[in-house]
């Protein structure tokens, strides 16, 4: 069955200028609307999405299973994309596509995966993607082999500039267990029409959230059948939406975008949709079931009963953990609590795993651990009057000894050394327990020197003006944090290479690379030595140095747009610290006075040099602080104008001249 056309998609709604045809959900736009959807007449986007739209339905069915028909009950999520293409940066973000969906029934009962996707050019030619482009592969099994997880991909064929893309795609869930979800009317380009269409049964409970609820209001509401099953389709739909694109250093999506979110009460394992009900299914149905073997327990360095525990232990348990388990790069809220023997053997699992691992040894010891409901700042806030698990997709361990609390997440950005993590800073959590719910405020102090990106440069000259370089890199906090999530899968020698193009810009071919093993560290520490790049010149009497820096110029680079479309949320207030120790050259002597610096910005940035002299080297410290972590668009001229300025005083010469000269020193 073509899952594509078992979603009935009501004539009431379907906008004027898009019609229903028999292969695909919408018609092909009128030629003359993609004409004017030119280049030249939006010079600042990439494309432009002429409809956008996102149904979900619930459906009951019956499933044939060893001569018993079973009920069940299917949610279908169909998404419909209609875009016009205006540069190769629309090509390469809209031109492969991937989306993973869980299998928890394995090969027996699969569930459905369907996409249709279709080219027009300028000219009119229509394409239609073969539909053996469509690749399914399977991504995570279970200890019997049985496929957990699937990913869908394919990438579209000869796409370029110009091309209006059609992209229809179907995922349906089978034996779902309840109802929830969330729709961004927005999207990174401008949306002419966003469409929702959510179809659920009648006489079920569920709740509609609309953020802002102003803007998107009431839905119009079609009634499909008065009996139990038959439904009741909800629908919105806003035109002319902004685009929200991604950016360096801004809010996530899901907290710029419009957005409706539901969630159905299951009558199956609750009556009520709240915070508590939520917990107190979570803490019955997961936390308080299974277990974890004196055996596997053992494999991890400790044992069944520990006595004596401190806090220390449980960090000691906590570094064992990350070294045993390696972890996948996606979460589910929900873990592999009947393949517990898997994750041990493939020394593998996602964050909610290991987790639930460690939640469940702490519980052996006695300790009473907690668990709480993570989404953090990468993904966005939810919303505490829309009481649903969609918003999760990990727990984390809460553990209090001698009155005093603290919080083992385990995510990819964190070393086995348990720190702050930056994306938890100042965000409450549902707690998970025994006990009513509550959403608890993680909170620290953070200070610039906490997140500070560190380069050191011990430089040497010769009289002829060769210089070497004996280089220390470093991070620490979250811009550490940042790194080691991108660095997680990497081997030694990709490892490397990350850092040898980091440092090319001073030491490009280093004779000798040194990275410390900052997967069980806080900070990331690379050593290099070789000759530098750096400019240095003789000229008549007089040597000149000019020294560059990484970490100021890599992030002045990062943030550097030629358009600022949303406001400045940096992870954490910053340091950037250059030091250079610059052996003065035999025969030669400062020949420029050197005068500290200080520039003090009104949008909480400041930039400091301060110099020394310390025997026969000179001693340069210069230091970027980023105070002020939230700034709005209309600061980024600013802001950008102060760190150009900063670069520029760190990139002044430094001047020696010969001893033997009779030229006077600058004063």
């Amino acid at each position: 069955m073509n899952l594509l056309k078992s979603l009935t998609v009501l004539s009431l709604f379907i906008p004027c200028i898009l019609f229903a045809q028999e292969d695909f959900t919408r018609a092909l736009p009128d030629k003359a609307l993609l004409e004017k959807l030119s280049k030249e007449k939006f010079p600042n986007s990439d494309a432009i999405i002429i409809l956008k739209e996102q149904s979900f339905q619930e459906t009951g069915g019956e499933f044939f299973y060893y001569g018993v028909d079973i009920p069940t009950r299917n949610t279908i999520f169909t998404k419909v994309l209609m875009v016009k293409l205006l540069n190769e940066s629309a090509v390469k973000r809209y031109g492969s596509f991937e989306y993973e969906y869980l299998e928890p029934f394995g090969d027996e009962i699969k569930n459905g995966f369907a996409a249709k996707v279709r080219v027009m050019k300028p000219d009119g030619r229509v394409s239609v993607m073969p539909d053996d482009e469509v690749k399914i592969i399977v991504t995570s099994r279970d200890k019997n082999g049985e496929p957990l997880m699937r990913k869908a991909m394919f990438n579209v064929p000869d796409l370029a500039a110009g091309d209006f893309l059609q992209i229809e795609y179907q995922a349906m869930d089978v034996f779902s267990s309840s109802s929830a979800g969330l729709f961004f009317y927005n999207d990174e380009d401008i949306t002419l029409i966003s469409n929702v269409y959510i179809t659920l049964p009648a006489k079920e409970e569920y709740e509609f959230k609309n953020y802002p609820a102003e803007r998107i209001g009431q839905p119009k509401i079609q009634q499909i059948g008065q009996n139990y099953g038959d439904g009741e389709t909800y629908f919105w739909s806003l035109r002319s939406l902004n685009a929200m694109p991604s950016e360096v250093f801004s809010l996530p999506f899901s907290d710029r975008s419009m957005m409706t979110c539901f969630y159905m009460n299951n009558k199956y394992i609750g009556d009520h949709n709240d915070w508590n009900s939520i917990t107190e299914r979570y803490f019955d149905k997961i936390l308080d079931k299974g277990s974890v073997g004196s055996g596997e327990i053992e494999l991890l360095g400790f044992k069944k009963n520990e006595e004596n525990i401190d806090i220390n232990r449980i960090d000691s348990l906590y570094k064992a953990m990350r070294k045993y388990f390696a972890l996948n790069k996606k979460n589910y809220v929900y873990p592999r609590m009947d393949d517990l023997d898997k994750v041990f053997e493939e020394k593998k699992g996602d964050a909610t795993d290991i987790a639930y691992i460690m939640y469940k040894i702490l519980e052996k010891w006695d300790l009473k651990p907690k668990a709480v409901l993570i989404r953090d700042r990468r993904d966005g806030k939810y919303e505490n009057d829309a009481p649903s698990m969609i918003w999760f997709d990990r727990i984390a361990v809460l553990v209090e000894i001698n009155g005093k609390e603290k919080l083992y997440d385990f995510d990819r950005s964190l070393p086995s050394v348990p720190e702050n993590p930056w994306y938890l800073n100042n965000l409450s959590m549902p707690v998970v327990s025994d006990l009513p719910c509550v959403h608890k405020l993680y909170s620290f102090t953070d200070k610039p020197e906490n997140n500070a990106a560190s380069e050191i440069h011990r430089l040497k000259l010769s009289g002829d003006a060769v210089l070497t370089d004996s280089l220390e890199l470093s991070y620490t906090g979250s811009l550490a944090q940042r790194m080691r999530y991108k660095l997680y899968d990497y081997n030694k020698g990709r490892a490397e290479e990350f850092f040898k193009e980091k440092i090319a810009a001073s030491v490009p071919k280093p004779e000798i690379l040194l990275l410390n093993n900052y997967s069980d560290e806080s900070r990331i520490l690379a050593k290099a030595s070789g000759k530098s790049q750096f400019k240095s010149e003789v000229i008549d009497s007089f040597l000149t140095v000019n020294t560059g820096n990484i970490v100021l110029s890599e992030f002045r680079d990062k943030l550097f747009t030629s358009q600022r479309f949303n406001d400045i949320y940096f992870d954490s207030p910053y340091s950037f610290n250059v030091q250079y120790e610059i052996q003065v050259p035999e025969g030669y002597r400062l020949y420029s006075k050197l005068s500290d610096f200080n520039s003090t910005s009104p949008l909480g940035l400041n930039f400091s040099i301060k110099y020394n002299t310390d025997g026969g080297k000179i001693v340069i410290n210069a230091r970027e602080v980023i105070s002020t972590v939230v700034h709005p668009a209309k600061n980024y001229n600013g802001i950008m104008a102060h760190l150009d300025n900063s670069l520029k005083e760190l990139g002044k010469d430094i001047i020696f001249v010969k001893n033997n000269t009779s030229v006077a020193s600058k004063k």
